[in-house]
């Protein structure tokens, strides 16, 4: 074999080893490039979810809610209520009535047993 065919085959070499290279960077970028578009998606479809819970909450809050703390407070009342009043407990329940009263200042919330005794959980 003479010098130029070795250099030849040296450069073939290289040009070979080189173009693995490539198609190995190549492949890891194609797999980073879509691992970003599978991420990119889920940002996309985590602000949808958020919009749609917003959609939601609003639509919920057309109603009265009640709040943990109020729920507390109200539980708490109607235990020393059924104890104070044997005869106003219920297996089903159906004795007490919630009142929301809207007012310039806010909303009142009211809860009333059918014996007429009543608490107030929401004041202004």
């Amino acid at each position: 074999m003479n010098t130029e065919n070795i250099y030849i085959d040296n450069l073939f070499e290289q040009l070979s080893s080189q173009f693995k290279h490539l198609l190995k960077e190549n492949e890891r970028l194609y797999e980073e490039n879509k691992k970003l578009k599978d991420e990119h998606y889920k940002d996309e479809e985590l602000a949808r979810l958020k919009a749609e819970v917003v959609k939601l909450e609003d639509k919920c809050l057309a109603g009265f809610s009640i709040s943990e703390e109020e729920m507390t407070k109200i539980t708490s009342w109607r235990v020393q209520h059924e104890q104070a009043h044997p005869m106003c407990r219920t297996a089903i329940g159906g004795r007490y009535v919630y009142e929301f009263i809207p007012t310039s200042l806010g909303v009142t919330g009211t809860i009333r047993c059918t014996c007429g005794d009543h608490f107030d959980f929401r004041t202004i």
